[in-house]
């Protein structure tokens, strides 16, 4: 798999026969133009190849409606059941046809090739995308505010899930510990070096 950081909790993901995108907010300001997307993404066009996009849960800069209409009305949007009623409603209003709504532990088929898992800590998700053999775990803002026992039993749990080869090599491929990697998030800190994008891909 490959993935390209846009910026804050923004990924493009491409599994091999999917481009996934998930929590988009790369346009304007969020939370009553208290929060700016810094620094900006290089190249939002790349998001115009999108075909599925996966929001991990309702805050403004996760699913960021002037980021999402400049998305591709074509793409499939999957969200996760926690959420307030009306998500659906208020995606579908944008646009999108394919709209999803999915539970936390069950294992969602993409495409003959890609899948993925919503796995739930109180309001927020880690994402877990599986092709080809491959894992990318996103725990975006699901884990890193909780405390190490709670951090613990869920990287406990993704181990359960996630074979040690596949951790190993993206262990490589990121430069981060066994431990860490299991805790991957979409952090300008974790996947940007000077304002500049970085592709890493799984090997």
């Amino acid at each position: 798999m490959k993935i390209e950081y846009i910026c804050h909790a923004c990924l493009l993901i491409d599994s091999g026969d999917l481009r996934l995108l998930t929590d988009p907010w790369f346009e304007g300001p969020a939370f009553c133009k208290q929060w700016y997307v810094f620094p900006k993404p290089i190249d939002t066009n790349l998001l115009q190849k999108s075909d599925v996009i996966l929001i991990s849960h309702g805050h403004e800069d996760h699913v960021h409606e002037p980021s999402l209409r400049k998305l591709p009305k074509r793409a499939r949007v999957s969200y996760p059941y926690s959420l307030f009623g009306g998500t659906k409603e208020f995606i579908e209003e944008m646009g999108f046809r394919m709209v999803q709504e999915v539970l936390s532990d069950k294992t969602y088929k993409l495409s003959e090739r890609t899948s993925v898992t919503y796995i739930a800590n109180a309001h927020d998700h880690i994402i877990v995308i599986e092709a080809g053999g491959k894992v990318v775990v996103n725990a975006n803002d699901a884990l890193h505010a909780y405390s190490q026992s709670v951090i613990d039993s869920f990287i406990a749990s993704l181990r359960a899930r996630v074979s040690p080869t596949t951790i190993e090599n993206i262990s490589r491929a990121t430069g981060m510990s066994r431990k860490s990697t299991i805790c991957i998030r979409a952090m300008s800190w974790m996947m940007m070096s000077c304002g500049r994008s970085r592709r890493i891909e799984s090997t």
